[in-house]
Formats: structure tokens, C-alpha cells, sequence
């Protein structure tokens, strides 16, 4: 239901708005975006504890090992996700920081 009436736009927001690309579509776009870059870890992170649990209880080591081939995977995809984010957050700073130079100059 949300993501329907965030599609459609509500007319007093995009008003507000000034009918800016804020409005509607892009904030639906974003949320899921958000949300199947959340369902990865979440993804390996369940695989890992189901592996485990069956391989623990029938004392299956090839189970266990996968299981924690997933664990591998959820920290490798945790380690690039935080390099993208510290790598973005440098640049928005940098920008910032250009931005009010270049503010200052006039």
C-alpha cells in the first residue's frame, strides 16, 4: 500500500514540493534500492545460521563448512559495502568542502 501511494505522489507533497524530483517516485526508488541492498547480508547471514544449526546437530563437518563459506561471503559483502560508503562519504566531503570555497570566492 505504502509503495503505491509513493508511486502515485500525493499532490499537497508535491506541491510543497514544487513538483521537485523529490516527490513520489524517487523516494519509492530509494527505499528499494535500500532494501535489496539490506536482503543481501541478511540473506547470507541466514543461510550461515541454518547451515550451521543442521550441521551441529547432525554433527556434519562438509555442512558446518559450508555454513561458514557464508559467513565468509556476509563479511566480504559487509567489507566492500563499508569501502563504497567510506569512499562516498570522502567525496561528499571533498564536495562540501569545494562548495564552500568556491562560496566563499564570490
Amino acid at each position: 500500500m505504502g509503495i503505491i501511494v509513493t508511486l502515485k505522489g500525493d499532490t499537497n507533497t508535491a506541491a510543497a514540493l514544487g513538483n521537485s524530483l523529490m516527490s513520489g517516485g524517487v523516494f519509492s526508488i530509494f527505499y528499494l534500492a535500500m532494501a535489496l541492498l539490506y536482503f543481501l547480508p541478511l540473506l547470507y547471514l541466514h543461510r550461515f545460521s541454518t547451515k550451521m544449526i543442521a550441521g551441529l546437530d547432525q554433527n556434519d563437518e562438509a555442512t558446518v563448512t559450508h555454513a561458514f563459506k557464508n559467513l565468509k561471503s556476509l563479511f566480504k559483502l559487509l567489507g566492500i559495502l563499508t569501502i563504497v560508503m567510506l569512499v562516498f562519504y570522502a567525496f561528499m566531503m571533498i564536495a562540501m568542502s569545494a562548495g564552500v570555497f568556491l562560496g566563499r570566492s564570490h
